[in-house]
């Protein structure tokens, strides 16, 4: 089994899902108008990319929310010391 990336590659790669999804509609309509029937075209490129869209930001901000507990678990040791 192949392991996990750090958690910084995580969470950049959370940001960098969420930065994308937020272009997946615009990319999806232009798509869409581009290969099929302009009107048709239109509007399935538009529910593609918003299925596309959402699919991105969700499992963005999934990786920043389990990359985030990871990071919590390495600064642990470092940081209850100081707060105890």
């Amino acid at each position: 089994m192949l392991a996990a990336p750090p958690a910084e590659a995580a969470i950049v790669r959370g940001i960098a899902k969420m930065f994308a999804g937020l272009f997946a509609i615009p990319a999806g309509l232009l798509s869409g108008t581009a290969t099929g029937p302009p009107l048709v075209g239109t509007v399935f490129g538009a529910i593609s990319g918003t299925m596309t869209g959402a699919g991105l930001l969700l499992s963005g901000a999934w990786d920043l929310v389990t990359s985030g507990v990871a990071v919590a678990k390495m600064a642990a040791p470092f940081v209850l010391p100081f707060i105890f």
